[in-house]
């Protein structure tokens, strides 16, 4: 058995390769139930595909509150670039690289650290704490959404993405389309006879920049403003051709009050008021991903429990502000769970080829988790 620190787990973890696609999660989700059931916790894992699982893992130490730390056993793709192996972990200083160190195998680490020194803890005698690790966060949420039962009657949930131990209240939400122009392919000697599916993109590409504009204006007490940006295009098939197709894809950031349908329409709105040489253009829209704004207010419970916790473990005032990504918060506080974002690394790490965490805040991360679930099962009443 290896000496249980959250470097030494991290270790472990960041070899299980679950890049997503297609996650393949289960056999760490496994490795996980396998370490925590000896140590005391009821686990289980939650299938949510073909080779993929999230671990559910539940320590009962009396009545009381109920607190869940949330991660996701998934990474990204690694790309090309890397200076190693992207899973074989290398530690250089103060520095763990990896894939997945920041975003967020390093915040899995550190939770299974922190509960299991809740477990052994036997001063405390009210509460329950879950350890929910779960898979295809980075694309679908399929684990979340299989895992609801575990944490929709919790009291408080932590979710362990890389917020530089920074509390992190809110998040923006991100819906995307992919717009598709339908023009008239003809030959480029003779273009009267078409339809440039090209130019229309172009155009409706210009008015989104002015609807991109005019969501700069709107503000929000904690989050960016919305946004709306055009992230990619294709079109044309022959550099003789009028092209009778071209497609684009829309990123939109949603604030609180913005949703899936209300995205939608506006940018329909746009298009439908977009034309070339008095031609209304022709347009399909396909909304491939949705998830909408999460958070909890500034002065919710859940908060100042963090902030005193955050002060007792560091001895000094948190910084409290908006998450920068999009995350599965908006998924738990949908269902009126508190829940705020606290974990090692930084949001900057994620998704970069060399990604690394600090070690120094890996340990650090296991105070904080450590001391607010103590703080919580204290209050319990």
């Amino acid at each position: 058995m290896f000496e249980i620190t959250p470097i030494e787990v991290l270790k472990r973890m960041v070899p299980f390769d679950t890049s997503n696609p297609p996650g393949n999660e289960n056999a760490l989700a496994a490795w996980i139930a396998d370490l925590l059931s000896g140590v005391g916790f009821k686990t289980r894992l939650e299938p949510c595909g073909e080779g993929r699982a999230s671990v559910v893992a539940s320590c009962v130490k009396g009545r009381g509150k109920k607190v869940v730390l949330n991660g996701h056993l998934d990474v990204v793709k690694c790309g090309e670039g890397w200076s190693s192996n992207p899973f074989e972990p290398r530690v250089i200083g103060n520095l763990l690289y990896g894939r997945g160190a920041a975003d967020m195998k390093g915040g899995v680490a550190a939770m299974i650290c922190a509960g299991i020194n809740v477990a052994r803890d036997s001063a405390i005698c009210a509460g329950e704490l879950v350890l929910n690790f779960v898979a295809d966060e980075e694309l679908n949420n399929a684990g979340t959404n299989s895992c609801i039962s575990s944490w929709k009657d919790a009291d408080y949930i932590v979710i362990g993405e890389p917020t530089e131990m920074e509390i992190h209240i809110a998040h923006r939400g991100t819906v995307r389309f992919l717009i598709n122009f339908h023009g008239k392919q003809c030959h480029s000697g003779t273009p009267q006879d078409g339809i440039n599916a090209i130019e229309d993109a172009a155009a409706a590409i210009i008015a989104l920049r002015e609807y991109n504009k005019t969501l700069s204006k709107i503000k929000h007490q904690i989050l960016p403003s919305p946004t709306s940006t055009v992230t990619m295009i294709s079109g044309g098939t022959g550099d003789n051709i009028v092209p009778g197709k071209c497609s684009i894809n829309v990123d939109r950031r949603m604030i609180p009050g913005d949703s899936g349908d209300s995205v939608e329409s506006e940018i329909k709105r746009i298009l439908n008021s977009v034309s070339v040489e008095g031609r209304d253009i022709s347009y399909s829209m396909d909304r491939y991903i949705c998830l909408e704004a999460g958070g909890v207010g500034r002065d919710d419970e859940i908060v100042q429990f963090a902030e005193v916790a955050h002060a007792e473990c560091f001895g000094r005032k948190a910084v409290v502000r908006d998450f920068p990504a999009t995350c599965e918060q908006a998924i738990i506080t949908k269902e009126n769970v508190p829940a705020i974002i606290y974990g090692p690394g930084s949001i900057k790490q994620a998704h970069i080829k060399d990604e690394f965490v600090e070690i120094s805040q890996l340990a650090d991360a296991v105070k904080f988790y450590e001391t607010f679930a103590r703080i919580i099962f204290k209050t319990t009443t």
